[in-house]
């Protein structure tokens, strides 16, 4: 079955797309931002050129956050052999939704390369790096600029005897941590509810003036809530932090003000002839501080 470029347009992005490996099904669903599961190898019929043992695409950091840069590399190795009847090579990447390039230049094999016209389509969020050698390294910087899913793929492209291939260098496909937290900004009581959204299970931490107040687990759809009781008056700084990531958080800032009663009416009723009632509110500035009674017939 021949998957186009098409097949997974308008599928939402909490979708899982089970494909082959270098397939156009794989290249079609990391487009779209999906997750990936492989299934196989896909065959093409191509020629086969990249030395897959000697390629691949990674990054180094041992996890990747929220507003922090990362490195992504490409080591990719050719027969030499092939290598030299291949027509216009070039290495792919695709910048996943949620990262963006941090630098307005690659590194191949140890020179900084400027990002030229061409190279980068950021309407489709696509590095394409001419290469000339039958090997090399390549080196681009990403900022994680948001959460949630990330598929991204490394391929060499190349034309053939009229004919375009494929190869893929390798794929990542990871979750980026993410976290939400909503509470109200004053309590009287002390009491303060929680509740937000984080990855499926994961357990977050919830700190009061740098000291923690409880732990919760999110349900299988990211949900979690808590309560806790403030007992600082006055300001306080609510952290909600992702247990597995400490570099996660979620900050707000939470005024105690205890409800004081006050009293603002202070009535008194009486009784003045046999059907005449009256009333005076006490707290009247121009209220007397002192109120007499008497004794009359009714």
């Amino acid at each position: 079955m021949n998957i186009g470029k098409d097949t997974f347009s308008g599928v939402g992005r909490e979708a899982t797309a089970y494909v082959s490996e270098n397939s156009p099904g794989m290249y079609a669903a990391i487009k779209s931002g999906l997750l990936v599961v492989f299934t196989g190898r896909y065959e093409n019929g191509s020629a086969d050129v990249l030395d897959r043992e000697n390629s691949s695409y990674y990054y180094t950091a041992a996890k990747i956050s929220y507003g922090k840069y990362t490195s992504f590399y490409i080591d990719y190795s050719c027969k030499k052999e092939s290598f030299a009847e291949l027509q216009d090579p070039y290495i792919e990447v695709i910048i996943p939704d949620g990262m963006e390039l941090s630098l307005e230049y690659i590194e191949l094999d140890g020179e900084y390369m400027p990002i030229a016209d061409g190279v980068y389509d950021s309407s489709e969020q696509i590095l394409r790096i001419p290469v000339s050698e039958s090997e090399g390294h390549i080196s681009i910087m990403l900022k994680a600029e948001g959460t949630g899913k990330i598929a991204t793929y490394a391929a060499l492209i190349y034309e053939k005897d009229g004919e375009q291939f494929t190869e893929v260098i390798g794929t990542i496909t990871l979750e980026m941590p993410s976290l939400s937290m909503e509470c109200s900004d004053t309590t009287t009581t002390g009491e303060l509810y929680i509740q937000g959204v984080t990855n499926p299970l994961r357990t977050v931490c919830i700190y009061v003036n740098d000291e923690k107040a409880d732990m919760v687990k999110a349900d299988a759809a990211g949900d979690y809530s808590t309560t806790i009781q403030l007992t600082k008056k006055g300001d306080n700084v609510v952290k909600a932090v992702l247990a597995e990531d400490d570099t996660v958080s979620v900050t707000r800032y939470v005024e105690y003000e205890e409800s004081v009663l006050e009293v603002t009416k202070f009535m008194l009723y009486y009784q003045s002839g046999k059907d005449n009632w009256r009333e005076q509110d006490l707290l009247e500035k121009t209220t007397s501080g002192t109120c007499g009674f008497y004794q009359s017939e009714l």
